[in-house]
């Protein structure tokens, strides 16, 4: 069983503006600790190639395992929350992909995206998915619409109704 949450974004990543310069964070940090133990993928999906020089994603391997992490806002364009500690930035991951691709990443996962270097916008969209017997994850939202989809599959011809 698997519900996809009730927020997702698409995500322009606009060139030289610290609007989209996202510091080092946890999906966990904006849920809240009461999420820690809980397993939330973030599916991050590319809408155009992307590399070091539009900001891809960096990740820092296995550092799920510490846990939930204080986070502090951000005084800067985006009012970002950030890691409440230092990260070793020189065990980060760049992960280049492209249209097509999809990055999985646990709530726990450290990561940020720096700077789009490129005359272009990144464009991307990011959702994210959780056990329907999770009840932290489930209230995180709350007062927003049902999960927008639910598994076991919703057979195709209900899909059809809800499109045609």
């Amino acid at each position: 069983m698997i519900n996809g949450y009730r927020q997702f974004n698409v995500r322009p990543k606009l060139h030289a503006q610290d609007l989209t310069t996202v510091p080092w964070y946890q999906d966990t940090g904006y849920y809240g600790a009461h999420n820690a133990r809980d397993l939330i993928i973030t599916s991050w999906v590319p809408l155009v190639p992307v590399d070091a020089g539009n900001g891809c994603m960096q990740v820092i391997p296995e550092s799920h395992l510490a846990g939930a992490i204080p986070h502090v806002e951000v005084k800067d364009a985006g009012l970002f929350l950030r890691l409440d500690m230092s990260v070793d930035a020189t065990r980060a991951v760049t992960l280049e992909v492209e249209p097509g691709d999809v990055l999985q990443m646990h709530n726990l996962v450290f990561r940020r995206s720096p700077d789009n270097r490129n005359e272009s916008i990144r464009w991307s969209i990011d959702l994210r998915f959780w056990r329907p017997d999770t009840p932290s994850a489930d209230s995180t939202l709350a007062g927003l619409p049902a999960p927008w989809v639910s598994a076991p599959a919703t057979p195709q011809s209900t899909w059809m109704v809800w499109y045609a």
